[in-house]
């Protein structure tokens, strides 16, 4: 019998769509199963970024539109020990149901401050609990803004990443190391250092089914002073089963803009689609969608014509391919001619058998990008000499499922429920409540872009007006910078350490 005269299906709708997602960028994703699991992420006020300790997953099991995307919030009990953002995540584990969260910047959500209580932590998804695992090795140095990829032998694979003051550095700091995480084995282990490219961050990454690891796009410290976004021309590769690194030349790359803080995902056919990003001078790249054909040889790159309504122009957002839909969600929402606008907490969905944007996900489809494939026997032809220096070495984010009963006791609870929700929703939108960046003293003004006072402060972008910014988060870069540019020393670029003997390397 309906209760209240709601009927239950109405009642059940409106528990279903009581959360709603939170706009949110540099945050971390992984796919099990037919869950989409995001963890933290940065929510930006007009002068302030707070890192959410939340988790929550987007159910790809069934039929929906964008306008209500089924969400189940986790976080009033799994939330993440801390408020995370720009950390990576992977699956692993015996049969890939746990989730592990590596690195990125941790803070305290009562105290606001820097928070370190390991490099990785693990959330069980069948028991929804977060604990920090026992991993034999060497623990890495703290960093942010490297992503992973997973193989089928439950090794994690990290690249690079960069620290500074915000990850616990007082000295900024690229890396370009390999870091290997044995989920099976639990242990921490290091590739291989012959060959080495650039340190690097906000690339995207993917694994071919031979255990070939491409490295698309992103930012790369050249030397101690001069950083560049790397061409879609070079294709940095790392064999897995070899260990060795290498590099593709891919045709077509050169006429295409390159870019950093963009997405991708792996198709079943081969084909890399990648989709955002930020060139050079933190403008929004065009075209937003390019693909690249990893089985032609050489790989080639193309910008297919696109049909429907185009997202915004994205970065820092997250994508995950799932029945032949690339489901691409929140991200900063960037602008042709400046800064970031604003941070998005929508859903975005591509039919890449088509190359159409729609509003509706399907499930009558296959494919599913998360977990790589079976091995495949072929491997495309790469040089071992990578276009790198191994002479700079470690230079581097309520749908509420639930049964619509009958009785009071059932309503009572559920109401007390939503109200709690609500104050703990409020609680994190408060500046008191997970994470407030401090704001310091603004940069020389010959050195910084003028951008309007109502813009807002931005983690990694360059500085807007006056006290609008959070230094720690600003790797600043020239008003008139072109593809390569010299950092502001100081600020994220100087020092780059040697992997060898991790002493600093000369200025």
């Amino acid at each position: 019998m309906p209760l209240c005269g709601i009927s239950d299906r109405k009642l059940a709708t409106q528990l279903y769509s009581a959360f709603i997602a939170p706009s949110t960028y540099a945050h971390s994703t992984a796919l099990i199963g037919n869950k989409i699991y995001f963890f933290g992420g940065l929510h930006l006020t007009e002068v302030d970024a707070y890192a959410y300790n939340y988790v929550y997953y987007l159910d790809v099991s069934g039929n929906f539109d964008t306008s209500s995307p089924p969400w189940t919030d986790l976080t009033s009990t799994a939330a993440i020990p801390y408020g995370s953002s720009w950390a990576t995540a992977s699956v692993g584990g015996v049969d890939n149901t746990q989730v592990f969260l590596f690195g990125g910047a941790t803070r305290d959500p009562v105290t606001n401050t820097d928070t370190f209580l390991g490099m990785t932590y693990m959330f069980d998804s069948k028991s929804s609990s977060w604990k920090k695992p026992t991993l034999s090795g060497t623990e890495p140095s703290r960093r942010r803004e490297m992503h992973a990829v997973h193989d089928n032998n439950g090794k994690i694979y990290l690249f690079g990443g960069a620290t500074n003051n915000l990850t616990g550095s007082p000295t900024p700091i690229w890396f370009n190391d390999m870091v290997i995480i044995d989920t099976i084995a639990m242990s921490y282990s290091t590739g291989s250092i012959a060959n080495v490219p650039f340190p690097r961050i906000d690339y995207s990454v993917e694994i071919l089914p031979n255990g070939l690891i491409l490295y698309i796009g992103g930012r790369e410290a050249t030397t101690n002073t001069t950083s560049e976004v790397v061409a879609l021309s070079n294709i940095t590769t790392y064999d897995t089963k070899s260990s060795v690194w290498g590099s593709v030349v891919a045709s077509g790359g050169s006429t295409l803009e390159s870019r950093y803080q963009h997405s991708s995902v792996l198709s079943p056919d081969g084909l890399i689609i990648c989709y955002g990003g930020t060139n050079a001078n933190n403008v929004a790249v065009t075209p937003q969608l390019i693909v690249l054909n990893t089985t032609s040889s050489p790989f080639s790159w193309s910008a297919p014509t696109v049909s429907g309504k185009y997202p915004p122009t994205l970065v820092l957002h997250s994508a995950h391919l799932v029945n032949d839909f690339m489901i691409i969600a929140f991200g900063n929402i960037t602008n042709p001619t400046g800064p970031p606008l604003s941070t998005s907490s929508a859903l975005y969905v591509l039919d890449t058998k088509s190359y159409t944007w729609t509003t509706s996900f399907s499930t009558n489809s296959t494919s599913t990008s998360g977990s790589p494939s079976a091995t495949s026997t072929s491997k495309p032809t790469s040089t071992n000499t990578a276009s790198s220096s191994s002479s700079i070495s470690t230079v581097t984010l309520i749908g509420i499922v639930a049964g619509a009963g009958v009785g009071g006791v059932l309503l009572c609870a559920v109401i007390g429920f939503l109200l709690i929700r609500r104050r703990k929703n409020n609680e994190y939108d408060h500046p008191d409540g997970v994470l407030q960046i401090p704001s310091s003293s603004a940069r020389a003004d010959e050195l910084q872009p003028n951008y309007a006072n109502n813009m807002r402060a931005d983690e990694f972008q360059p500085n807007y007006a006056h006290n609008m910014r959070a230094d720690e988060f600003q790797p600043n870069y020239l008003n008139n910078a072109q593809t390569r540019q010299p950092p502001i020393p100081d600020e994220f670029q100087p020092n780059y350490m040697n992997q060898q003997s991790q002493h600093y390397a000369p200025r």
